[in-house]
């Protein structure tokens, strides 16, 4: 399969290079059902990533294959790394954030209620570097799906939020269905994606971790499977979303310089490799891996 790229902006052109194929690194054939949560560890220089419906998670790495890393994740679906190299996941199934270490092992739940109440289905994280946690909590883990459990909502809201030193904090409660999210290098600016609206916010990250001046980042648009969902930043402050039929990727301005192109769904991916410039994509029932020509920014365990 051709890797296909529809050019919005000159400059696209040098960020992703037309003339490959996509690498198939699992699928299917290893029991793949619909992967999510892609995360790299630039020390060990493996790929970790969720199966929601298969209710698992993997790792890869170019020397040792696909190994199953955890038989039963609770249909978890995005992971991040804190920096002490534990793996902090979104459960779908119990509606919790919970922690691992790097090998999958020692097992805590982290936060599952706010004021009482059961938190939805928490679908994306990630980790500041000074080891507080960011997730957002739509409800698409209750819903009758391969990737949820339906049961009715305890919450009348969609949430971002913030765990730290034992407390949770909502800090936004306006978008109906947030989704992705990602950090700016310094740490002072939050995207998050809303998937139904199709539409990315980005936020000022204020010093005690909350959030203020909200604002319309971009809006998604095109025709394919997908909608928002998982975002990460490039070392030039580049914005790639996980969307309608493929990968849409931003200026820091907010114009579209084009996307990468997928006849199946796209929901989420991770800069890999030993240069941080392999995209390596959560699609449907598959892992790929595409080059790219400019690093992604580092997470804050993801430094050799």
């Amino acid at each position: 399969m051709p890797l296909r790229l529809e050019t919005k902006h000159p400059d696209f052109g040098r960020m992703i290079h037309e003339d490959q194929e996509p690498r198939v690194i699992a699928d299917a054939s290893d029991g793949l059902i619909f992967t999510e949560g892609p995360i790299w560890n630039a020390r060990n220089q493996s790929l970790t990533f969720s199966d929601i419906p298969g209710n698992a998670m993997y790792r890869w790495s170019e020397g040792g294959g696909l190994n199953r890393l955890v038989d039963y994740s609770y249909k978890g679906n995005g992971n991040a790394y804190a920096p002490d190299g534990d793996i902090v996941t979104c459960e779908h199934a119990a509606s919790r954030i919970a922690r691992r270490d790097g090998d999958g092992k020692n097992y805590r739940v982290v936060v599952s209620h706010y004021q009482g109440l059961e938190l939805n289905s928490p679908n994306d994280v990630v980790v500041r570097r000074d080891g507080s946690i960011y997730f957002t909590d739509p409800y698409f883990g209750r819903n009758p799906s391969q990737v949820g459990v339906e049961r009715s909502r305890q919450l009348a809201f969609c949430g971002v939020y913030r765990y730290a030193q034992g407390q949770l904090t909502l800090l936004d409660d306006r978008c109906e269905t947030p989704n992705g999210l990602c950090f700016t290098g310094d740490e002072r600016q939050l995207y998050v994606a809303d998937s139904k609206p199709m539409e990315i916010f980005l936020y000022d990250v204020e010093p005690d971790g909350t959030l203020k001046n909200r604002r319309l980042f971009a809006r998604t648009s095109g025709e394919g499977p997908g909608s928002p969902d998982g975002l990460k930043l490039d070392a030039e402050g580049n914005l790639y979303c996980c969307a309608q039929g493929g990968i849409h990727v931003f200026r820091p301005d907010g114009q579209m310089l084009g996307r990468i192109c997928f006849p199946f769904q796209v929901a989420n991916f991770t800069f890999g490799g030993k240069e941080r410039k392999t995209l390596m994509i959560c699609a449907g029932n598959r892992v790929l891996a595409i080059q790219g020509q400019i690093p992604g920014l580092p997470g804050p365990c993801d430094r050799a």
